[in-house]
């Protein structure tokens, strides 16, 4: 009987893997689950892909990133090697997602159970809760920003900076796309 089941099991994977080979990679390509494709997209076009679920994506260009008003905040949290403080510039989390206009007329209770999913080129990705950094709600100051120490970041790069966090484990590198769910 084990026999019979493993040779069917055989059979039936022959058949199904190569479909699986083929139309799994591509279905992640279609829903953007493919970082380097992400990547590739937002460094062709030279901006910052932002999307809200149900709607296109769209482009914030880096000019336009760069025109949004800006603030410095000193950050530390904990890493392997110890705690690492740094000074970060950049616009606001929430500055940036009213400038692509994917927030636009969200009300209060929008704000307290929609989710931001912030991801970075190697595909790492860290989630806010809307309403964390709403004015109408918690407020906080998270920055996605370009400057470390007074610095550029390399490449244009952007960072996510969460103060507060004890460890910098929602600190996304080489932010590349930015979702609300």
């Amino acid at each position: 009987m084990r026999n019979c089941i493993a040779a069917c099991l055989s059979l039936f994977l022959s058949f199904v893997m190569p479909v699986f080979a083929e139309t799994v990679p591509a279905a992640l390509k279609t829903h953007s689950a493919d970082p380097i494709a992400v990547v590739a997209q937002a460094q062709q076009e030279r901006g910052l892909v932002v999307q809200r679920a149900g709607q296109p994506s769209s482009l914030l260009p880096s000019e336009r990133f760069a025109a949004l008003p800006r603030i410095t905040q000193r950050v530390s949290f904990m890493t392997g090697n110890g705690e690492q403080q740094n000074e970060w510039t950049g616009p606001l989390l929430w500055t940036v997602l009213g400038a692509s206009g994917v927030i636009e007329g969200a009300n209060q209770r929008e704000q307290a159970h929609l989710v931001v999913r912030v991801t970075g080129a190697d595909g790492y990705a860290a989630a806010i809760a809307l309403g964390e950094i709403s004015p109408l709600l918690a407020d906080r100051p998270i920055l996605l920003a370009d400057e470390l120490n007074g610095a550029p970041l390399p490449d244009h790069a952007l960072r996510l900076v969460v103060p507060g966090d004890r460890l910098g484990a929602r600190s996304v590198r080489d932010v590349v796309r930015i979702e609300i769910e």
